[in-house]
């Protein structure tokens, strides 16, 4: 939109919804980028719903963990910090009061979530996350075949139904992969340790994508905005501040 029309907008709501990912191995059968493409499509979904604004996407996050796979890349906590910090500072200055991050990146909810705390302190405003990946572990009942990580593992059979609904040309259905993790005993399984993804798996992904479908997706998508514009039109409001 040019600057005029966004002038218009922002007097008409005070909501923007603001879309983060990763670039990251994404299996061999799905782009790099499919968190980012995915928080953005579902932020678009959601924001011609709510008649609302999307910010810039942020398409790079801290993905620290998956070094060593190819074509991931990373930024640091600070860095994400700094980005984003800036960027919500200039949308109060637009007059923004409801920031609604779509988080398609499991690395950027702890930086959004204390950035969110921190907004709120200084400015009458509200914000709320949809940690997108783990969002749709609630609501996706009856739609998949597989179930736990065989469903929800990194790009299995939630995953690669999301992408191939949302970007048909870039998802290859042709082939779909499967990867078991290795079980092994752990002596101290109540201490958290680390392990990089590349020590997991040399596919990219883990899971099961094999029963994986567009039309999955498409119901998957659905249900998941629903919710999101139920929750923004009932509950997410800025009248207590």
């Amino acid at each position: 939109m040019s600057f005029t029309q966004f002038d218009e907008a922002r007097r008409r709501t005070d909501l923007v919804i603001v879309p983060t990912g990763s670039v990251e191995v994404y299996g061999p059968h799905l782009p790099l980028g499919s968190d980012f493409l995915v928080a953005k499509a579902i932020a678009g979904r959601v924001a011609r719903q709510t008649d609302s604004l999307v910010a810039p996407t942020l398409e790079v996050g801290e993905a620290s963990n998956l070094l060593g796979a190819s074509g991931t890349f990373t930024i640091s906590r600070q860095v994400l910090e700094n980005f984003l910090d800036e960027i919500l500072a200039q949308l109060v200055d637009y007059g923004f009061r409801r920031f609604l991050f779509i988080t398609g990146h499991a690395g950027n909810v702890d930086t959004v979530a204390y950035l969110s705390r921190k907004i709120e302190r200084l400015h009458p405003v509200r914000c709320a996350q949809v940690d997108w990946w783990r969002f749709i572990q609630h609501i996706d009942d009856g739609i998949f075949d597989t179930s736990g990580y065989h469903c929800h593992g990194h790009a299995a059979e939630a995953g690669t139904s999301v992408v191939s609904y949302l970007y048909p040309p870039l998802a290859d259905l042709s082939d779909l992969p499967h990867y078991e993790l290795a079980k092994k005993a752990e002596d101290f399984p109540e201490i958290i340790q680390y392990q990089l993804f590349v020590d997991k798996t040399d596919k990219g992904m883990t899971g099961d994508a094999r029963a994986a479908s567009p039309e999955k997706g498409r119901l998957l998508v659905e249900r998941a905005v629903d919710r999101i514009v139920d929750f923004i039109n009932t509950d997410f409001n800025n009248d207590e501040r």
